[in-house]
Order: structure tokens, then C-alpha cells, then sequence
């Protein structure tokens, strides 16, 4: 597997068992799901070093959907999976993790009144 797909994959498991019962989708979610969800965004990664391909820093978009009344309860959920992934080492396999941060976080509202939070991190990694 390749590091970045490994990387997600470990993000992912941690999520999941982080916001169980609340679905969890590795791609955008189909339009008759149910709120709360969480989904997995797209990644991005930059070399942290231009003269080995063995260090990187993989940036990973998480997003939290509910139509409950306040955002509060979308809020509740971005901020355990934030504790989470900085309580829980990660463990990718092939993988060395030396740091996780989360780089910004924004609350959105959409026109169907569906609270998104949408947090971005950056996890360094070595292979």
C-alpha cells in the first residue's frame, strides 16, 4: 500500500471508532443520507524534503455534515475526532508518523441548512 493510502486508512479506522454510530464515509456521501455523518476528503501531500522522497507532510480534509438545530452538535463531533486523532498514535503500516496537527478548521451552513464543519490536517510522515 502506498503511504498516503495507508495514512488515510489509519485516519479513517480512528474516526470510525471515534464517532460509532455516526456513519462514516471515505468519499462524499449520497444524497439521501442521513444526519450526522462524517466524510473523508481528498488528499494532498508536499515533499518535506526535496533531496529524499522519504519524508512527507500529507494534508487530509475531514468533514462533519448534521441539520440539527445549532451547529453545536456538528461542532461536538469535529472536536472528538480532533482529541482523537491527537490522544491515538497512528499506525500506518509502512509508515512512520512524527506529527499530527490540525491546520483550520470552518463552520459552513449550506442552502438546505446543513452544518458542515470541515477541519484540515497535516500529518508528517516518514517512509
Amino acid at each position: 500500500m502506498d503511504p498516503i493510502s495507508a495514512v488515510q486508512a489509519a485516519v479513517y479506522a480512528v474516526v470510525v471508532n471515534t464517532v460509532a454510530p455516526v456513519p462514516v464515509f471515505d468519499r462524499w456521501a449520497a444524497d439521501c443520507t442521513r444526519f450526522p455523518y462524517v466524510s473523508m476528503g481528498a488528499a494532498s501531500w508536499d515533499r518535506e524534503d526535496d533531496k529524499t522522497d522519504q519524508a512527507l507532510d500529507i494534508r487530509l480534509g475531514i468533514h462533519v455534515w448534521d441539520k440539527a438545530q445549532t451547529r453545536a452538535p456538528a461542532q461536538a463531533i469535529a472536536f472528538a475526532i480532533e482529541k482523537a486523532l491527537h490522544r491515538n498514535a497512528l499506525f500506518p503500516l509502512g509508515v512512520t508518523v512524527s506529527d499530527v496537527q490540525i491546520t483550520h478548521t470552518a463552520v459552513i451552513e449550506d442552502l438546505s441548512k446543513a452544518h458542515q464543519v470541515v477541519s484540515t490536517y497535516k500529518i508528517s510522515i516518514s517512509v
